[in-house]
């Protein structure tokens, strides 16, 4: 009997198949198993992006790049250069620049002899559009060559560049690419004199429409970006309104955090609020950034859709972020309750007043997120504080959620803030170790606090999990006879999401499948704005 040839897949089934594995090493590990599958998983593999983040990594790719077809890097589209050089580096390399122990801050970064081998992945990579350079200056000061390569990628549309120095600030002014979107970051241990941001983009005004800068200035106004339509100036210094409105005039997001307590706020609000503009940004919809920084800007803009953090239960701060509201006019509104700041505190007993009477009713959509680290006080007086809010209110949509950390971010901006609580504590233990009897009863106590803290979270946690949702959602309903859907996203808890149906007098509620739900979140305009790097999910 002759045998029979073994059944043959399509290419179209393989092709499906490598599009449905969500691991770029799981697609890698089926391209290894024959010749005709190496070739077709070339596409899917390098398509989706590269991110390397390690000399070991960065080795790798460049060896697969360059040992395979021609093609391979051509299909490049996107690639993250996600490394960092430690300012203490060299002492840890030869003088071939290859690391002879562990790395300061985890796995060592590129040498400069590998530096020299993704040099050539770059000359190569000429269809790349998304590129992402993490220790930008101390990556070109390696090698000098890649600036260059860098500046003649004619198709690249997005580049986000941290450490930016004499070599970085050159790149920007010599590519020869249209980008439509940068994200900088400054960042360095001592900023002494800001970098400006206009200064280092004027070579891209045409063409930019997403422009992101972290830790620096904004300049002087010399010249408009008529395309630009989102601008993100994170953790900045000086808040000067008039050149952003002539700089930027067709802005339609604009988001705005300092790093720090803007100086003299309360004159650089009223010196913002007497600028004479022809037009205050008359396409905005999205303002976004920290209650203090809003304020100062003395806000005449009237925007749809309103995100505040920085939030604490302070007197002045609730009055400042009450005026944001009622100048900007929103139907939409974010706010971020006790995130970001070390040790925040938020008393929940506060809770109603996060709104203004005055414009309330004009409110139709309510995220509030609050950091379960923050809050002080019992549930009982929390779910209070939550009905006394919505009675006030004509809100349709609520989305109440507590956790630890902001929703859909990576990172916790801005770094200096993080560093700092970092360095405090560090320090704190030297002084307890070198005096015994006296640092002892204060840690007790703190202690003690912290764990009567944890146990009023706990509660506050069980008074909002599953089993006394529903007896939430209907006693909300009530309180705002406007609420048509109403989502909780509890920690440890988990998300449900409720539809509310109104007949007469009577209230029927109905719980949604959580596609369902975050499908009606995110058409509503309220799905998770990550501002952790660039502005990519701001359309």
């Amino acid at each position: 009997m002759m045998e029979q040839p073994s059944p043959r897949l399509s290419l179209t089934i393989f092709l499906e198949l490598f599009h449905r594995i969500p691991q770029q090493s799981d697609i890698l590990l089926l391209m290894r198993t024959s010749k005709a599958l190496l070739k077709l998983g070339e596409n899917e593999l390098v398509g989706r992006g590269v991110t390397v983040k390690s000399d070991a990594q960065v080795r790798s790719f460049c060896d697969f790049v360059l040992r395979g077809s021609a093609s391979r890097a051509i299909r490049l589209r996107r690639l993250s250069l996600e490394f960092r050089y430690d300012p203490e580096d060299e002492q840890c390399s030869d003088d071939d620049g290859e690391y002879d122990g562990a790395y300061p801050s985890g796995p060592p970064p590129p040498s400069k002899a590998t530096c020299g081998l993704l040099l050539e992945v770059l000359r190569r990579a000429t269809n790349l559009e998304d590129l992402r350079i993490d220790s930008c200056e101390e990556l070109l000061q390696r090698q000098t060559a890649i600036q260059d390569a860098v500046a003649a990628l004619k198709r690249l549309r997005r580049l986000q560049v941290s450490s930016i120095g004499i070599l970085t600030d050159d790149l920007l002014k010599k590519m020869e690419s249209s980008l439509t979107e940068l994200d900088l970051r400054c960042y360095s241990e001592e900023i002494e004199v800001p970098d400006e941001l206009l200064s280092m983009v004027g070579r891209h005004r045409e063409t930019l429409e997403k422009l992101s800068g972290w830790y620096c200035g904004l300049g002087s106004f010399t010249q408009q970006y008529p395309r630009v339509r989102a601008l993100a100036l994170r953790a900045f210094y000086e808040l000067d309104a008039a050149v952003i409105y002539q700089a930027f005039p067709n802005l339609q997001y604009l988001e705005l955090t300092a790093p720090r307590e803007l100086d003299e706020i309360e004159d650089v609000r009223v010196e913002n609020r007497q600028r004479t503009i022809d037009s205050l940004l008359p396409s905005l919809q999205y303002l976004c950034g920290s209650v203090n920084t809003l304020y100062a800007l003395g806000s005449l803009l009237r925007v749809k859709k309103l995100e505040v953090d920085y939030i604490s239960s302070r007197q002045e701060c609730l009055t400042r972020l009450r005026s944001v509201i009622t100048e900007s006019h929103p139907s939409q509104v974010i706010l971020q309750v006790g995130y970001y700041e070390w040790n925040a505190q938020f008393s929940v007993t506060t809770t109603s007043e996060l709104l203004p009477d005055e414009s309330a009713s004009d409110i139709t959509h309510l995220v509030l997120d609050m950091s379960v680290k923050a809050l002080r006080g019992s549930s009982a007086e929390l779910v209070s504080g939550l009905l006394k809010l919505l009675r006030k209110s004509g809100i349709t949509f609520l989305v109440f959620r507590i956790d630890d950390d902001v929703e859909s971010e990576e990172l916790d901006p801005p770094k200096a803030k993080v560093q700092e609580a970092e360095d405090m504590s560090e320090e704190d233990d030297t002084d307890e170790a070198e005096d015994d009897s006296a640092w002892r009863p204060a840690l007790q106590e703190k202690r003690a606090e912290q764990a009567k803290a944890d146990r009023k979270t706990e509660t506050i946690l069980e008074a909002f999990a599953q089993p006394h949702q529903e007896g939430l959602v209907r006693d909300f309903a009530a309180a705002a006879s406007s609420l048509k859907h109403i989502v909780l996203k509890i920690k440890a808890h988990g998300a449900t999401y409720w539809e509310v149906e109104r007949e007469s007098s009577s209230v029927t509620l109905k719980e949604l499948d959580a596609n369902v739900g975050e499908e009606l979140i995110h058409a509503e305009g309220l799905a998770p704005n990550d501002r952790s790097s660039g502005l990519e999910g701001i359309p």
